[in-house]
Formats: structure tokens, C-alpha cells, sequence
């Protein structure tokens, strides 16, 4: 029951982590790395985005996928540090 319930955590902590870097990242575009031109225009010929809906699309597949790869990482950080944490104290006390 108690890795459901940490599994649990674990998923809606990265939704909502995801969906929260998404939202500052359209919001506050200034405030994230930005593309070179090359990139999009690449991306736009690849994918074959013709209008500015696809155009759109593009961007919040892009943003979401680099938000998902940004939490994915933060979240293992924080998972390698706590375990790192638990271990020593249990070699503390042995």
C-alpha cells in the first residue's frame, strides 16, 4: 500500500510539476532559454506546419516535452538526494 500511495505521489507530482513549467514557460517566455531560429524553422519542415495552428501545436509539444525533461530531472535529483540522506543516517547509527 505504501508504494501505491508513493507511486501515486510520484505521478501527480510530475503532472502537475509539467503542467506548471508549461504554463510559466508560455506566460513568462523571457524568463526560459530560447530557441535558435534553425531549431523551429527544422522543426516547422519536419513536421510540415503550414499555419499558425499548427504552428501552436508545435510550440506546446516543444515547451511541454522540454518541461517533462526539466521535472523528470529535478525529480530524480531529489529522489537520489533523499535516498543519499537516508543512507547515511542509517550508517550513523549502525
Amino acid at each position: 500500500m505504501k508504494k501505491a500511495v508513493r507511486l501515486t505521489l510520484l505521478v501527480g507530482w510530475v503532472t502537475v510539476t509539467t503542467v506548471t513549467v508549461t504554463r510559466l514557460w508560455f506566460t513568462y517566455p523571457d524568463a526560459f532559454p530560447r530557441f535558435p531560429d534553425a531549431f523551429w524553422i527544422s522543426l516547422i519542415s519536419v513536421f510540415g506546419s503550414t499555419n499558425g495552428e499548427d504552428l501552436a501545436n508545435l510550440e506546446l509539444i516543444v515547451v511541454f516535452t522540454m518541461s517533462l525533461c526539466v521535472t523528470l530531472a529535478l525529480t530524480f535529483l531529489i529522489l537520489a538526494t533523499e535516498r543519499h540522506i537516508r543512507n547515511n543516517r542509517r550508517r550513523q547509527r549502525a
